[in-house]
């Protein structure tokens, strides 16, 4: 009997394919949530947008002797270009019909789609100014076959720590439902605009922004221990014991905003 061996583990993008597979991952994630108005459908399979230049790509992959497998996509978008924006640009170069988007008009996705952009703009002003890297985190999928096996925790608390002790940010912003807002408030995160009473390009959505200083306490000495991990070995484990049932490696990949 042959045993075979396999790791979850959180990381960057390492090479055009992985990029490739994230895109496709959040491409049909979106497609299938209802946050499909924010995508276009088209046959390719994936999309860009005129973010994805300045973004930092993660995922969640599900790594053996000879394959790996995408299960997870999330993204960190600052103010000029990231470390993968070669591989974006390689990746439009090789998928003809893949529509090559306009320019931003504005650093961050959530001042273009949210009814309140001033006061967002507002708020991060501040931290701007005074020379603090601010990043909007988004774009988070999760496949169907890991939504309840343990894994929600694990992968926002690693691209916490990713966004902070590899991006190097110091504030994260980010929009999200108005029923996740709990989630985030146990590390800190600051509701700055009312996902009820907000018009997300007709979707509604709550912002909220965490300062790195401002991380609650109880979270704080986790999210840096997995950020030494990120910064000495680019890459953070899922430990096993957090992990309900098994992954099955060749499972079809339907999937779904998480």
């Amino acid at each position: 009997m042959s045993i075979h061996y396999h790791n979850y583990v959180f990381r960057e993008a390492r090479t055009f394919s992985e990029l490739e597979s994230l895109f496709r991952l959040r491409y049909e994630g979106y497609l299938e949530s209802s946050c499909a108005s924010l995508v276009k459908v088209n046959p390719l399979g994936m999309e860009v947008d005129a973010f994805d230049w300045n973004s930092v790509h993660f995922g969640l992959f599900l790594e053996g002797r000879t394959y790996t497998k995408a299960l997870a996509y999330s993204r960190v978008t600052q103010d000029q270009p990231s470390r993968h924006a070669h591989m974006v640009s390689q990746l439009v170069a090789r998928n003809d019909g893949i529509e090559i988007p306009e320019p931003a008009p504005a650093s961050y996705p959530m001042l273009i789609s949210c009814g309140q952009q001033e006061e967002i703009e507002n708020h991060l002003l501040p931290f701007r100014e005074s020379g603090k890297k601010v990043v909007e985190a988004g774009r988070l999928v999760l496949a169907p076959e890991i939504r309840q096996r343990g894994f929600h925790k694990f992968f926002i608390e690693a691209s916490m720590a990713s966004t902070f002790y590899r991006v190097n940010a110091d504030v994260i912003s980010l929009a999200c439902h108005p029923n996740h807002t709990a989630i985030y408030r146990r590390y800190g995160f600051e509701i700055i605009i009312d996902g009820r009473k907000n018009d997300y390009n007709g979707l509604k959505a709550s912002v909220v922004t965490l300062a790195k200083k401002d991380l609650h306490p109880r979270r704080a000495e986790g999210i840096k221990s997995m950020g030494d991990i990120m910064q000495k070995t680019g890459a953070i484990l899922l430990p096993s014991t957090q992990v309900k049932t098994p992954v099955r490696a060749q499972k079809s990949t339907q999937l779904q905003l998480a």
